[in-house]
């Protein structure tokens, strides 16, 4: 699991995994109290005919706002908080690739998809959600099923257990259709932003050649394409998730039908029946989103799949430092002399000399290289691909030769 997550830039803490599925449980729990409270002031209080002191209205207030504070916090917001944190770590993940990467393999990638996978982060977040809710969930049902069985009576806890695959069972049927219906939105959605890339950075272009209904109805035929594969997609993927929404309507009633008729057999008290349709609704809510994430996840793989192709680009290979000074001497010269770099470039003269320099790169290109004399220091210092202002213009590599002889570099 580890690898095949790290695989598409997905880094898991596992010491936070765990917390937050503590954190989930203990959460669980603190919600059960009102029902279990249902339990207590029905049969004990109510049937009895014991007035109930004013004083229980603010403790029962306190305890629920106590208990909503809990899920709040140390629930959802601990969980959106990890998930934020693991969208960054793949965002930086994928950049430090593209700096990394073969100029040749990289050159090769779809830059309108690399885009997109940046941006679009939403199967980070699932992912997130899905390897605390599985496991967390799973022990939710085992505990409602043990609820039942203890304070309810055997019928009602096999009704709920029937319901369970009744109620799982579509979201695992449609699972390769859905793949292939995603799959194909992708495709086309990564088609789609393609097209709006180039009008929106080809747009002097495509006015100056008088392209512009051509370069529309391409754009209009992207966009169509990529709206039918999604409405397709949507249209299976609510299919799934409606039919558990039937089983949970379906399931109190079904439970006030078998769990009256125990309660007039008097095999169940009153308070028993109200308990255990407050609990049956918990059960089905770990089912619903053990679901749901489960659909997502299906959804999700193809952008996992190509993820993982682009950060399997071979990395470029490092250049070897053959000059005699060391690499932190070239490192600190680098740092030092960027900043005055960058200024020149952004000034007139920096632009004369850099057009100075390319003509002389031209004029010496059909000539021999020259063997760098021993004692001098050719330190490269390119910057390449800033923005200058808000022109949105790239810089072009900019070279700065310093020879350094016969002094002290500190």
């Amino acid at each position: 699991m580890k690898q095949y997550l790290e695989k598409r830039g997905i880094y898991i803490t596992w010491s936070q995994l765990v917390m937050r599925i503590i954190f989930d449980l203990v959460g669980f729990l603190l919600a059960l109290l009102p029902a279990g409270l249902t339990l207590y002031l029905t049969d004990v209080w109510i049937t009895s005919g014991t007035h109930m002191p004013t004083s229980w209205i603010l403790g029962i207030i306190v305890c629920v706002f106590l208990i909503h504070f809990y899920q709040f916090y140390f629930v959802n917001y601990n969980s959106q908080m990890n998930a934020d944190r693991m969208a960054g770590n793949y965002r930086q993940h994928l950049a430090q690739k593209i700096l990394s990467s073969s100029i040749p393999a990289y050159e090769s990638q779809n830059k309108a998809r690399i885009q997109n996978m940046a941006n679009d982060v939403s199967a980070i977040y699932t992912v997130s959600s899905y390897l605390v809710t599985v496991p967390a969930n799973l022990v939710k049902v085992m505990i409602i099923i043990g609820l039942l069985l203890f304070y309810a009576s055997p019928s009602v806890a096999l009704t709920a257990i029937i319901l369970i695959p009744l109620y799982m069972v579509p979201s695992f049927l449609n699972k390769s259709e859905l793949e292939r219906l995603v799959a194909k939105e992708r495709e086309a959605g990564d088609l789609w932003f393609q097209e709006f890339d180039v009008i929106l950075n080809g747009k002097v272009s495509i006015t100056l050649n008088k392209v512009e209904n051509y370069m529309q109805n391409r754009y209009n035929e992207a966009l169509k394409s990529y709206l039918d594969a999604r409405n397709r997609q949507h249209f299976l993927l609510l299919i799934v998730q409606e039919f558990p929404l039937f089983v949970t309507t379906l399931a109190p009633l079904l439970i006030l039908i078998i769990g009256g008729n125990q309660v007039v057999l008097q095999n169940m008290t009153i308070g028993q029946l109200l308990f255990s349709i407050q609990i049956i609704a918990y059960l089905f809510n770990p089912l619903s989103e053990i679901s749901q994430l489960h659909a997502q996840i299906i959804s999700q793989k193809p952008s996992f799949d190509r993820v993982a192709d682009f950060l399997a680009m071979p990395d470029q290979q490092k250049s070897t430092n053959t000059s005699p000074y060391p690499d932190e001497v070239i490192d600190r010269l680098a740092r030092a002399f960027y900043p005055a770099i960058l200024a020149c470039w952004n000034s007139e003269e920096g632009q004369r000399e850099f057009a100075a320099w390319q003509a002389e790169q031209a004029h010496i290109a059909g000539k021999e290289k020259q063997e760098v004399p021993v004692g001098e220091l050719p330190a490269l210092l390119i910057v390449c691909g800033f923005l200058r202002g808000a022109s949105g213009r790239a810089h072009p590599v900019f070279v700065l030769n310093l020879k350094i002889k016969d002094r002290k570099v500190c």
